[in-house]
Protein backbone atom coordinates (compact mmCIF):
# COMPACT_ATOMS: atom_id res chain seq x y z
CA UNK A 1 0.00 0.00 0.00
CA UNK A 2 2.92 2.36 0.76
CA UNK A 3 4.49 1.70 -2.66
CA UNK A 4 1.15 2.25 -4.45
CA UNK A 5 0.57 5.51 -2.59
CA UNK A 6 4.07 6.74 -3.48
CA UNK A 7 3.58 5.79 -7.14
CA UNK A 8 0.26 7.66 -7.28
CA UNK A 9 1.96 10.86 -6.07
CA UNK A 10 4.45 10.80 -8.94
CA UNK A 11 3.30 12.67 -12.08
CA UNK A 12 5.07 10.11 -14.28
CA UNK A 13 3.98 6.54 -14.90
CA UNK A 14 6.07 5.12 -17.73
CA UNK A 15 6.97 1.83 -16.14
CA UNK A 16 7.28 -0.09 -12.92
CA UNK A 17 8.83 -3.32 -11.68
CA UNK A 18 7.41 -5.53 -8.95
CA UNK A 19 9.53 -8.17 -7.24
CA UNK A 20 8.31 -11.00 -5.06
CA UNK A 21 6.44 -14.30 -5.13
CA UNK A 22 4.52 -14.43 -8.43
CA UNK A 23 0.93 -14.58 -7.13
CA UNK A 24 1.44 -11.59 -4.81
CA UNK A 25 3.50 -9.71 -7.40
CA UNK A 26 0.78 -10.26 -10.02
CA UNK A 27 -1.90 -8.84 -7.72
CA UNK A 28 0.25 -5.79 -6.99
CA UNK A 29 1.18 -5.31 -10.67
CA UNK A 30 -2.52 -5.20 -11.60
CA UNK A 31 -3.00 -2.29 -9.19
CA UNK A 32 -0.01 -0.22 -10.37
CA UNK A 33 -1.00 2.64 -12.68
CA UNK A 34 1.84 2.54 -15.22
CA UNK A 35 2.19 1.98 -18.93
CA UNK A 36 4.25 -1.16 -18.41
CA UNK A 37 4.73 -3.29 -15.32
CA UNK A 38 7.22 -6.14 -15.16
CA UNK A 39 7.26 -8.89 -12.58
CA UNK A 40 10.63 -10.05 -11.27
CA UNK A 41 12.46 -8.42 -14.19
CA UNK A 42 13.58 -4.99 -15.41
CA UNK A 43 14.40 -5.61 -19.07
CA UNK A 44 11.31 -7.32 -20.56
CA UNK A 45 9.47 -4.22 -21.84
CA UNK A 46 12.55 -2.78 -23.53
CA UNK A 47 13.89 -6.05 -24.93
CA UNK A 48 10.82 -7.40 -26.74
CA UNK A 49 9.68 -5.36 -29.78
CA UNK A 50 6.36 -7.23 -29.83
CA UNK A 51 5.27 -5.64 -26.55
CA UNK A 52 3.67 -2.22 -26.72
CA UNK A 53 5.43 0.42 -24.65
CA UNK A 54 3.86 3.68 -23.56
CA UNK A 55 3.39 5.71 -20.44
CA UNK A 56 0.57 7.27 -18.52
CA UNK A 57 0.01 10.69 -17.00
CA UNK A 58 3.00 12.94 -17.90
CA UNK A 59 5.14 10.06 -19.18
CA UNK A 60 5.91 9.43 -22.78
CA UNK A 61 4.25 10.65 -25.95
CA UNK A 62 2.07 7.71 -26.94
CA UNK A 63 2.68 4.04 -27.57
CA UNK A 64 5.60 2.54 -29.44
CA UNK A 65 6.25 -1.01 -30.61
CA UNK A 66 3.82 -3.87 -30.81
CA UNK A 67 0.51 -3.75 -32.69
CA UNK A 68 -0.67 -0.76 -30.65
CA UNK A 69 2.51 1.16 -31.41
CA UNK A 70 2.09 0.54 -35.11
CA UNK A 71 -1.53 1.71 -34.96
CA UNK A 72 -0.39 4.82 -33.06
CA UNK A 73 1.52 5.89 -36.15
CA UNK A 74 -1.38 5.45 -38.55
CA UNK A 75 -4.13 7.80 -39.62
CA UNK A 76 -7.18 6.04 -40.97
CA UNK A 77 -8.66 7.38 -44.17
CA UNK A 78 -11.68 5.90 -45.88
CA UNK A 79 -12.54 6.47 -49.51
CA UNK A 80 -15.74 4.90 -50.74
CA UNK A 81 -17.43 4.94 -54.09
CA UNK A 82 -20.99 4.03 -54.94
CA UNK A 83 -21.48 2.26 -58.23
CA UNK A 84 -24.79 1.78 -59.97
CA UNK A 85 -27.94 3.81 -59.59
CA UNK A 86 -29.58 2.23 -56.51
CA UNK A 87 -29.54 5.03 -53.95
CA UNK A 88 -32.47 4.56 -51.57
CA UNK A 89 -30.94 6.98 -49.07
CA UNK A 90 -31.61 9.76 -51.59
CA UNK A 91 -35.34 9.04 -51.65
CA UNK A 92 -37.60 11.41 -49.72
CA UNK A 93 -39.05 10.07 -46.46
CA UNK A 94 -42.01 7.71 -46.90
CA UNK A 95 -45.06 7.49 -44.61
CA UNK A 96 -44.16 3.92 -43.60
CA UNK A 97 -40.48 4.58 -42.77
CA UNK A 98 -41.17 4.81 -39.05
CA UNK A 99 -43.07 1.50 -39.03
CA UNK A 100 -40.27 -0.21 -40.96
CA UNK A 101 -37.55 1.07 -38.61
CA UNK A 102 -39.54 0.39 -35.43
CA UNK A 103 -40.43 -3.11 -36.61
CA UNK A 104 -36.84 -3.87 -37.54
CA UNK A 105 -35.51 -2.68 -34.17
CA UNK A 106 -38.05 -4.75 -32.27
CA UNK A 107 -37.50 -7.80 -34.51
CA UNK A 108 -33.73 -7.60 -33.99
CA UNK A 109 -33.62 -6.54 -30.35
CA UNK A 110 -37.07 -7.03 -28.82
CA UNK A 111 -37.72 -8.84 -25.56
CA UNK A 112 -39.10 -12.32 -26.07
CA UNK A 113 -39.49 -14.53 -29.09
CA UNK A 114 -43.19 -13.74 -29.53
CA UNK A 115 -42.64 -9.98 -29.74
CA UNK A 116 -39.72 -10.43 -32.11
CA UNK A 117 -41.76 -12.72 -34.36
CA UNK A 118 -44.71 -10.29 -34.40
CA UNK A 119 -42.35 -7.44 -35.26
CA UNK A 120 -40.84 -9.51 -38.08
CA UNK A 121 -44.33 -10.06 -39.52
CA UNK A 122 -45.04 -6.30 -39.32
CA UNK A 123 -41.72 -5.61 -41.04
CA UNK A 124 -42.44 -8.04 -43.87
CA UNK A 125 -45.93 -6.55 -44.32
CA UNK A 126 -44.58 -2.98 -44.43
CA UNK A 127 -41.85 -3.89 -46.90
CA UNK A 128 -44.33 -5.80 -49.09
CA UNK A 129 -46.67 -2.80 -49.11
CA UNK A 130 -43.83 -0.53 -50.11
CA UNK A 131 -42.79 -2.86 -52.95
CA UNK A 132 -46.38 -2.87 -54.27
CA UNK A 133 -46.55 0.90 -53.87
CA UNK A 134 -49.36 0.79 -51.31
CA UNK A 135 -47.53 2.26 -48.33
CA UNK A 136 -49.86 3.19 -45.52
CA UNK A 137 -49.41 6.21 -43.29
Amino acid sequence: ETALAAAKECPYALGAAVFGPEPAAQRLAERVDAGSVTINDLIVPTADPRLPFGGRRLSGFGTTRGDQGLLEMTAIKTISRRRGTFRPHFDPPQPDDEEIFQSYIEAAHGAGLGRRFAATLRLVKALSSRRRGTASG
